[in-house]
């Protein structure tokens, strides 16, 4: 049997740091605007696969993490 919960918060934890990881690309001058759209790109297959619950706890994981660690 397969445990659906570990998959969602493996692949949620993944796609976090990645998106994460684009946010920091955000500090490069031209990436100012476009590094938030490629990491909102991330949230396409957690919405897909888990719903929109799961989404809205990635993007908030991952703005709280900018907040306190981007300038």
């Amino acid at each position: 049997m397969r445990s659906t919960q570990s998959r969602a918060t493996a692949l949620c934890g993944v796609l976090g740091a990645l998106s994460f990881v684009l946010m920091l690309l955000g500090l490069i001058p031209f990436a100012t605007y476009c590094a938030p759209m490629f990491a909102a790109f991330l949230l396409i297959p957690v919405r897909e696969e888990y719903g929109a619950r799961y989404a809205l706890l990635l993007y908030g994981c991952v703005a709280l993490l900018s907040v306190l660690f981007l300038p």
